[in-house]
């Protein structure tokens, strides 16, 4: 690891380790411990959910999982006292659902679909559901908005969120279509889904993407709203006001945008920006994202006072990186914005990051 900065390797030497992705902060709500996943042996495979003091120790085993190498077992925090984690992310088994932890009584309960987030003031959970019509690509159809115990209380689906796309002449047929990526305002009031063909043309090969694009709906699934295409990795900014996204020039460079929810065009941010999972400070004055390329990988900072003026804030080795085997760097900023947690193989065995900014 090449870096100025003071860095902590958290996790077993001996087992891969790796927090969720660049949108989940792997801190507990009031910053004390850490959520990672370690996997047994081999990537993918099974392996256990740990919590960690902010220094790495203390380790705790709190469930086990089947994990992929992109997000492990996609295991985040509901509050302080409660985990949650998908019972196996491989995009190929369909029957996968989710199990909620209690760390103080140690109980557990089964929750069908694949939870995505949940917000702790709302109580308010976003589950991603197969649907009931043939589905033989495994396409989620459906975000539940649940309660704390994942009972659902509304929905939005396919046809919904389809239907706010202004150009319904570029729309492929309901089958074809995917919701991913469901992810709560800061506030609750709100949340983003991503509408797309892309798994369905990535499972078949049968024609290029024809559709990806950012739809925003109320707590209650309601009020459908589209805010633009876009190309990847979407986030809310931490003011709830926004989302960032990269989207992809016709020439084949990237700028990364700020997508407005009151109509108004996106507006850019970055100019040619690097990197492929962005997230912004809670002060919003700048962003990490990860830049990958031949072996190796680094986490940079943009700083959005200086037109997003690069610092690259760790260089490190970095293999494979397919969403089964290989794992990706995700960086994000710890809840007061003076860490950087990351994944890195830098050793050849992933591990978690904290990056110390000071």
């Amino acid at each position: 690891m090449d870096t100025t900065y003071p860095t902590i390797r958290i996790g077993d030497p001996d087992r891969a380790t790796l927090h969720a992705y660049y949108d989940v902060c792997p801190e507990s709500p009031d910053g004390s411990q850490l959520v990672c996943f370690s996997f047994d042996d081999a990537v993918p495979g099974p392996g256990r959910i740990e919590t960690r003091q902010r220094d790495g120790s203390g380790c705790q085993i709190h469930g086990r999982c089947h994990g992929i190498g992109h997000v492990g077992g996609f295991t985040h925090w509901h509050d302080n006292h409660t985990l949650a984690w998908v019972d196996s992310p491989d995009a190929k088994r369909s029957d996968s659902g989710s199990t909620i932890a209690n760390l103080a009584t140690g109980t557990q309960h089964a929750l069908p679909g694949r939870i995505r987030q949940f917000h702790l003031a709302t109580r308010r959970g976003l589950v991603l559901e197969l649907g009931d019509e043939p589905n033989p690509h495994a396409l989620w159809r459906t975000v539940l908005i649940t309660d704390d115990h994942g009972r659902a209380q509304a929905q939005l689906d396919l046809t919904r969120a389809a239907a706010c796309h202004p150009d319904q002449d570029r729309m492929p047929p309901i089958s074809e279509l995917n919701v991913m990526n469901a992810k709560w305002c800061p506030d609750g009031s709100h949340f983003l889904v991503v509408l797309t063909d892309q798994l369905f043309c990535a499972a078949t090969g049968a024609r290029p993407r024809r559709i990806k694009c950012l739809v925003m709906a109320d707590a209650t699934g309601n009020e459908v709203q589209f805010l633009g295409d876009f190309s990847h990795h979407p986030a809310w900014t931490p003011d709830g006001a926004g989302v960032i996204a990269y989207r992809t020039r016709a020439e084949g460079d990237q700028d990364l945008l700020r997508y407005h929810l009151d109509g108004r065009a996106p507006e850019l941010l970055i100019a040619q920006a690097p990197g492929t999972h962005a997230s912004m400070a809670a002060d919003q004055r700048s962003i990490v994202t990860d830049v990958m390329r031949d072996g190796g990988g680094q986490i940079v900072r943009l700083d959005l006072t200086q037109n997003g003026a690069q610092e690259v804030l760790a260089n490190f080795t970095h293999g494979a990186r397919d969403h089964l085997h290989g794992h990706h760097p995700h960086p994000v900023f710890s809840h007061d914005g003076s860490r950087v947690y990351f994944n890195a193989a830098d050793d050849g065995i992933c591990a978690l990051y904290a990056l110390e900014l000071g």
